[in-house]
């Protein structure tokens, strides 16, 4: 999927996705879109338990189209939190099912270390409800894992910085536009440097972002 730079105004929180996909119900208000797992076929997919998840699953990579942000500004601009937080790893599959396609998401127990914004109304307790766009559900092949676009689920006890917006029907907060909104703070969730590593637009918006909240800029390199 070709993306590029959008504008960022009011009409940039509602995104139509190609080729059938969506990636629009984290925006309060908006028409929840189901995104199918399986383009022009409306195919049933079982749901993973947690007791059923192999340690490793086939990916597949799920198209949405979401807003490409040049700098924090841009990021903050569709967002409601940004928090410095730690993943657990009390962490829930969601499947729903709707009209025959399958969506999902996970839900991720984070611990709030800082908010540097919030434009919520509500204050943040000492933990909240990360709703991140990747879930597992059985494919063709077996279990597999679907992530919206270059989003990867957070990894337990690292620390991240992110962009949210809260969902009253879900009771959490979205990742704002997939993984534009999600930046780690070291170098060990290794699926976050190999995306730095091959997309120069998600680099530079990282270490605007890491200077604009730390004043540092980021390291690329393993350690």
């Amino acid at each position: 999927m070709n993306k590029k730079v959008v504008l960022i105004t009011a009409a940039t929180a509602l995104f139509i996705g190609v080729g059938g996909y969506a990636y629009i119900d984290h925006i309060e208000g908006s028409k929840q879109v189901s995104a199918p797992v399986t383009q022009g076929s409306k195919q049933n997919v079982a749901p993973v338990t947690n007791n059923q998840v192999p340690n490793e699953i086939k990916g597949e990579t799920i198209s949405a189209d979401h807003a490409i942000f040049e700098n924090y500004q841009d990021a903050l601009s569709l967002s409601q939190v940004v928090a410095e937080v730690v993943a657990t790893d009390n962490s829930e599959n969601v499947i729903t099912d709707e009209n025959g396609f399958t969506t999902g998401h996970t839900r991720t127990e984070v611990q709030v270390n800082k908010v540097f914004e919030n434009k919520s109304g509500t204050e943040l307790g000492q933990s909240i409800n990360v709703l991140e766009p990747t879930y597992i559900a059985e494919g063709e092949e077996g279990p597999t894992r679907f992530n919206y676009e270059e989003y990867t689920k957070m990894v337990p006890g690292l620390k991240y910085v992110v962009f949210l917006v809260w969902n009253e029907k879900k009771q959490g907060y979205w990742i704002s536009s997939l993984e534009q909104g999600k930046f780690s703070l070291d170098n060990s969730d290794k699926a976050e440097m190999s995306l730095l590593a091959k997309n120069s637009q998600y680099e530079v918006l990282k270490n605007d972002v890491i200077q604009t909240l730390y004043g540092e800029s980021v390291n690329t390199t393993d350690p």
